[in-house]
């Protein structure tokens, strides 16, 4: 199995030397935390930071995290978008619509999906509200309605800084 270098790094930086490959059993799984983890071990949350300082207020979309992806020159970017628009938004009216029909699993699994695809595409602030919906959902917590109306409010203006950036690349 390939790990990329940045997925190296940060597990080196957690002092982890070795990987699990998927499907890896519940044992493998346990034994591997075992090894690292301790009971009194306080694990810092490196998926979804609370704060991105290379930010600024307002602004939707981390080219760190674009370039990371499709390397400096964002040459790819309006194709990732394009399939981002046709395979991913999608999901957002599943999601929607399960919500509205209380299936919180659907609405879960969704987000999930809609998690990843729109942090790859240097949509960190707003996969951190997906993340939130997410997570709500798994623990049945109220308010989902709420989170829903946020993500779908600014999925356009997160849809026009990306088109924006295609145009410049």
């Amino acid at each position: 199995m390939c790990i990329r270098d940045r997925d190296m790094a940060r597990l080196n930086r957690y002092k982890v030397n070795r990987k699990l490959v998927k499907p890896a059993s519940l044992t493998a799984l346990e034994q591997c935390l075992g090894d690292f983890f301790s009971a009194d071990t306080q694990i810092e949350r490196d998926v979804l930071p609370d704060e991105n300082p290379e930010l600024d207020k307002g602004q939707l979309i981390d080219r760190r995290m674009l370039h990371e992806v499709l390397g400096e020159d964002l040459s790819g970017l309006a194709e990732y978008l394009q399939m981002y628009e046709t395979l991913t938004l999608p999901l957002l009216d599943e999601c929607e619509q399960a919500l509205a029909k209380g299936d919180l699993e659907t609405v879960k699994a969704t987000a999930h999906k809609l998690v990843g695809s729109t942090r790859a595409l240097g949509g960190v602030e707003l996969a951190k509200m997906i993340k939130k919906l997410e997570l709500g959902a798994a623990a049945g917590s109220p308010g989902l309605e709420e989170k829903m109306r946020s993500i779908q409010s600014t999925m356009p203006t997160f849809l026009t800084e990306i088109r924006a950036l295609t145009a410049n690349s």
